[in-house]
């Protein structure tokens, strides 16, 4: 017999024990979906009153995995993000092999592996570069269900869809019935491991979770909660070997708040390093970022990226002086600022995307240049770019209702969905804790009542098309 479903009340005591024990942080508009998601799969078993579900989740540990694997998101496929690989094999592989013994060995961890397709991408890009004998691949995941299905490594077609050219499918995986199963060699490469991020780990030689040359967490901290990221930042730092890398998804909050890494800005992310050692410097190749920064700042002033009433270049003083140096000051960035809106309303985008490097890399942290940069590939038909530099300005100020949306609709236009998903998700929740009349930083007068309601809407669209995709 089929007993009541619990009440409101029991979902909602439901979804706070989960946040609390996975430290993920729920957004007040994705609370109806987890209710859906939790009545459906609960609906089957019945309920006996309406705390009922939550004595379930403390005491039967398949109703707490079940409904962990219908509120994390496991969206991966084999090589993801090709930007990230690229980095791994060129620039952090060869600085692992410098300054040690030749084939001493490495050890990787993939945090939030889901069903594999990470670990196993690093265990295939480790065999063509020569270090598949060198290299230990740890990858845990707080759902049990995709540790199990990690182990099994057999995958459909989707998980594949980064493979344009079909060499991955016919080099490493053997086809059965519709299905492809990687080569055991790959398999065993790779040890699969229950962990919870949120969960008070520490570095253990007995767990392995020590001196790790390299840890991928991507597009993990993004769910979790604002104590929670906290604590993680400093975990992986005490998980790292001197000298080692971590690297977290393009829309990760950032870390560097947290714990004393050296910092990385990438397209493909954002790169942190342990160096411990104080004649250790960073390598030549790559900028880093000074680790003591203002993460407070203000908020730009609201100005549209483009505006019909911009001044004409010859309204617009000279960059430079008569010794062709400026001294920096508000007045100047103005002016520059103005300068690029007027050389792209003048349909000279080459001009104006140079005008703004320019004031870049004289002042790496401003704001606003980079927004407009952004704007200039979109209109230009430069996606990738956009995404570039949108998550580059997102890593400085993550509070950017505007720079959220407009990397919404980049993303959305690349056919990226769950990440222009998730932007679209940073948009509402920035634009609806803000007075509904006030004007949005970056907006031709935007209020955030605006902002947020079109955030929703894109919202909404998304959310209908993945769920009509599965």
């Amino acid at each position: 017999m089929i007993r009541s479903l619990p009440s409101s009340a029991g979902i909602d005591s439901a979804i706070d024990y989960l946040q609390d024990r996975l430290g993920l942080l729920i957004p007040p508009d994705r609370r109806a979906e987890i209710e859906k998601r939790i009545q459906r799969t609960i609906a089957i078993r019945g309920m006996a009153d309406p705390d009922w579900l939550l004595h379930a989740l403390h005491t039967d540990e398949a109703m707490f995995e079940a409904l962990v694997n219908e509120i994390t998101v496991g969206e991966t496929y084999f090589f993801r993000d090709p930007a990230s690989f690229e980095l791994i094999q060129k620039t952090i592989l060869p600085d692992l092999d410098r300054g040690r013994p030749a084939g001493a060995p490495i050890h990787i961890w993939s945090a939030g592996c889901a069903t594999g397709e990470e670990a196993y991408s690093l265990a295939i890009l480790l065999e063509e570069e020569g270090w598949a004998e060198r290299a230990h691949i740890l990858a845990t995941d707080i759902s049990r269900d995709a540790l199990h299905k990690a182990r099994a490594a057999v995958y459909g077609p989707w998980a594949l869809r980064g493979d344009g050219s079909g060499q991955l499918a016919d080099r490493y995986f053997m086809k059965d019935a519709g299905r492809f199963r990687l080569a055991d060699r790959f398999r065993s490469r790779v040890s699969f491991r229950y962990l919870n991020l949120a969960s008070e780990f520490r570095p253990s030689p007995k767990d392995g979770l020590t001196r790790m040359d390299l840890i991928l967490c991507r597009n993990v901290l993004i769910y979790l909660d604002a104590a929670t990221t906290q604590a993680v930042a400093r975990r992986l730092f005490d998980c790292l070997a001197d000298g080692g890398w971590l690297l977290t998804g393009p829309s990760d909050p950032p870390l560097w708040p947290y714990a004393p890494y050296k910092t990385v800005i990438t397209a493909a992310g954002v790169l942190y390093r342990r160096i411990d050692q104080a004649d250790l410097q960073p390598m030549a190749e790559t900028k880093i970022l000074p680790k003591v920064l203002d993460h407070a700042r203000p908020a730009a002033p609201p100005r549209a990226a483009f505006r019909p009433d911009a001044p004409q270049l010859a309204d617009i003083p000279s960059p430079s002086g008569p010794t062709g140096r400026r001294k920096p000051g508000a007045n100047n960035q103005n002016i520059d600022l103005a300068l690029i809106r007027a050389l792209a309303d003048q349909g000279k985008i080459s001009a104006a995307q140079q005008a703004a490097e320019e004031v870049i890399r004289r002042v790496p942290l401003s704001v606003e240049p980079r927004y407009l940069l952004a704007t200039l590939a979109l209109a230009d038909g430069r996606t990738e770019e956009a995404i570039t530099s949108l998550r580059q300005l997102l890593y400085i100020n993550p509070s950017l209702a505007a720079a959220h949306m407009m990397l919404g609709m980049a993303l959305l236009g690349k056919g990226d969905l769950m990440a222009a998903r998730r932007a679209f998700e940073n948009t509402f929740a920035l634009s609806a804790e803000r007075p509904e009349q006030e004007i949005v930083p970056l907006t031709d007068g935007e209020t955030a009542g605006d902002l947020a309601r079109a955030a929703k809407r894109q919202f909404d669209q998304l959310l209908s098309s993945l769920e009509e995709a599965i």
